[in-house]
C-alpha cells in the first residue's frame, strides 16, 4: 500500500521523496517482487520492501493518465 493506503499495483505511477531522490516511476512486476523503473532515467530498482512501499504515492498509472509519464520515458 502507498503512504494514502491505496494498494499498488503493477502499472501505477508513483511519486517518491527516497533515498536516491526526488521523482517519478513506474511500478514493474519481476517475479517474485515489484520493482521501480524510474521515469527519467529509464533506471530499475527493486530493492524496496513492503513497508518501503508505504513511502510512494500513486498519482496515476499507465492506462489512465499516461501524460504523466512524460516525454523521457521509453518502455522496453
Amino acid at each position: 500500500k502507498d503512504i494514502n493506503g491505496k494498494e499498488i499495483y503493477e502499472g501505477d505511477i508513483v511519486r517518491h521523496n527516497y533515498g536516491f531522490g526526488n521523482g517519478k516511476g513506474i511500478v514493474c512486476y519481476s517475479a517474485p517482487n515489484l520493482e521501480l523503473k524510474h521515469l527519467n532515467k529509464n533506471e530499475v530498482c527493486n530493492d524496496f520492501t513492503w513497508v518501503e512501499w508505504e513511502l510512494f504515492e500513486i498519482i496515476g498509472n499507465i492506462h489512465d493518465t499516461p501524460e504523466l509519464l512524460g516525454e523521457s520515458y521509453h518502455e522496453n
